[in-house]
């Protein structure tokens, strides 16, 4: 699966921030994580960037997800205080 985001800096701890694919896991419906893993070359735009803060990027990433799991979720740097949540469908 595919999923475009868009990412702005406001602040950041350390410059330059390393925004990657790695910092993405897709969870379940049913709570459990993806872990089989997949890479993916010439993603037009990729969501690779090194970030600065006030930096933006839209690009694509990419999940390996089950094709009947109606309602899988990615999260952005799990089990971490900056945790974000997402739908993909």
């Amino acid at each position: 699966m595919l999923a475009k985001f868009y990412v702005k800096v406001h602040e950041v701890e350390e410059e330059p921030f390393d925004l990657n694919h790695a910092q993405f896991d897709a969870i379940s419906a049913t709570g459990n994580s993806y872990d089989d893993f997949v890479a993916v070359s010439r993603l037009e735009p990729d969501l690779w960037n090194k970030m600065y803060e006030g930096a933006e990027r839209e690009g694509y990433t990419y999940f390996l997800v089950d094709k009947d799991d109606d309602n899988p979720l990615a999260a952005f740097k799990r089990r971490s205080d900056a945790e974000v949540w997402f739908k993909l469908r």
